[in-house]
């Protein structure tokens, strides 16, 4: 196996297959990876998926381990494994002390609170004619994006 480091660009060959990663490895750091199209690729045992032209994503969290395994199973049956070094990644953390914890975890009275009143802000910007409507496409969007709504 033949190993290349040239800048941000980390090529594996195998014997038949190419495996190809651009980026920085460091947390929070997004990788663009390219292989053969047909190539299955797995990190730290979870499948990534490959588009049909061979590229895929991977990246690593702001609390990434140092280390991660690569592996890809090329078209025809050889395999290459990779190990990955995630460098740490300073990150500039700025910190308010000293705030009451309701302020910091809002009870469920208050999250109503604060659901309503930002629902009386976007009012105008939403298609709803009253807060509690606007309260609910707040919430429906939010929801489409994936995030979990706690009803008050």
């Amino acid at each position: 196996m033949l190993t290349v480091i040239a800048g941000l660009l980390i090529a594996v060959s195998a014997e038949s297959g190419t495996l190809t990663l651009d980026g920085e490895l460091v947390q929070g750091a997004l990788i663009i990876g390219r292989t053969e199209p047909g190539t299955t690729v797995t990190m730290d045992g979870e499948r990534v998926r490959v588009s049909s032209e061979g590229v895929f994503l991977l990246g690593f969290g702001r609390d990434a381990p140092p280390n991660s395994h690569l592996e890809a199973v090329f078209p025809d049956g050889s395999k290459s494994r990779r190990d990955l070094d995630i460098a740490k990644r300073s990150y500039r953390i700025q910190r308010v002390d000293g705030l009451p914890p309701r302020t910091v975890t809002p009870s469920k009275k208050d999250m109503a609170r604060i659901r309503k009143e930002i629902a009386e802000v976007k009012k105008a910007d939403l298609n709803a004619d009253d807060p509690e409507m606007a309260a609910r496409i707040i919430a429906g969007t939010a929801r489409s994006m994936g995030l979990d709504v706690v009803e008050g």
